[in-house]
């Protein structure tokens, strides 16, 4: 007899993404790029297991959102009928530090084209080939830094990685010292404003491709937010990629890499709308569809590899109003 999964997740205090302090993701990924630059990927194996332990134990809420994720995902799992998931949430942090190691591994040019089996890519290629570029929606499910390392191996492949985090920032510094190909088209911006559309969209008339998050919600306007339906239950987006995708007036896709059991990597891309229609009359029900669109393509490949789902925080959590105009913690 199946063993069913719990009626209701493990509980978890209510904040949002933002106010859930990073500093101990970012300090343990900065360990492990240390370990790496200076003892090698050895070291760098053997060590990874001690400090995501240490981060596993010590950091009580990123639990909690793992196990809450984890326990999610076996519900809905069951209530569409597919095969039990018995719930991993350690293994979810393990995932999250080997990632480290791909994106060094990536940006060393031992991860090739030829390592990465791709969903659409005749559909990729026209895309690449069209000499019109377009908007890239991604998540912190999988490690999207793959898809722009491997991007380096293709000369008409150019894609721009907007960053606008502190921690993101940094992270970034940490890991061009291993690998210095990995500040390559990065765009640090700390708000959205005219100047960077126009830049935007200078890029993507050049056939270039922008890469914007879209699963965390704002810090600046955390009530601008979209709702859609995820594992079952209501989560929340932020409506700025979408909009920005609108005004830009071009082609938009999602785009996924998630590492799979054979060790191969698997690219998700898939085309959404050549372009997004906002008009005003129906503007708000068109943004909640596009969302809504998202979501269940995010669902589904989180239901197909749950463990390398690294929003460690409660998705589910509806924002609050915005106390802190900060930027820095922008996703």
């Amino acid at each position: 007899m199946k063993q069913q999964p719990p009626s209701d997740p493990p509980s978890n205090k209510s904040q949002h993404w933002s106010d859930v302090t990073e500093k101990g993701s970012s300090l343990g990924m900065t360990l492990l790029l240390w370990f790496y630059r200076y003892l090698g990927q050895p070291a760098f194996s053997v060590v990874a297991f001690f400090v995501i332990g240490w981060f596993y134990l010590s950091a009580r809420v990123q639990r909690q959102a793992a196990q809450n994720f984890q326990h999610r995902v076996a519900q809905h799992r069951l209530r569409l009928g597919m095969p039990e998931w018995q719930p991993r949430p350690f293994r979810q942090f393990l995932a999250f530090g080997f990632s480290a190691l791909d994106k060094i591994s990536a940006w060393a040019g031992d991860i090739h084209v030829n390592d990465v089996d791709f969903r659409n890519f005749q559909t990729m290629q026209q895309a690449v080939g069209s000499g019109q570029g377009g908007i890239i929606l991604i998540s912190h499910h999988g490690n999207m830094e793959i898809c722009r390392a491997i991007g380096q191996q293709i000369p008409t492949l150019k894609i721009n990685a907007v960053v606008h985090t502190r921690n993101a920032v940094k992270f970034n510094q940490l890991l061009q010292k291993v690998a210095p190909d990995a500040g390559l088209n990065l765009i640090e911006v700390t708000s959205f404003g005219p100047e960077t559309a126009v830049m935007m969209l200078d890029k993507i008339e050049r056939g270039e491709f922008i890469v914007i998050v879209a699963d965390r919600t704002s810090v600046q306007h955390r009530e601008r937010s979209l709702t859609a339906d995820f594992l079952g239950a209501p989560a929340y987006l932020p409506e700025g990629p979408f909009i920005l995708a609108s005004i830009l007036k071009c082609p938009v896709y999602f785009m996924a890499c998630l590492r799979g059991d054979d060790n191969r990597f698997l690219v998700d891309f898939t085309p959404y709308t050549k372009r997004l229609l906002l008009d005003r009359k129906h503007r708000q029900q068109a943004l909640a569809n596009a969302a809504q669109d998202y979501a269940h393509w995010l669902e589904g490949l989180a239901l197909r590899f749950p463990t390398q789902w690294f929003n460690f925080f409660d998705f589910w959590e509806k924002p609050r109003p915005s106390r802190d105009k900060n930027p820095s913690k922008t996703p």
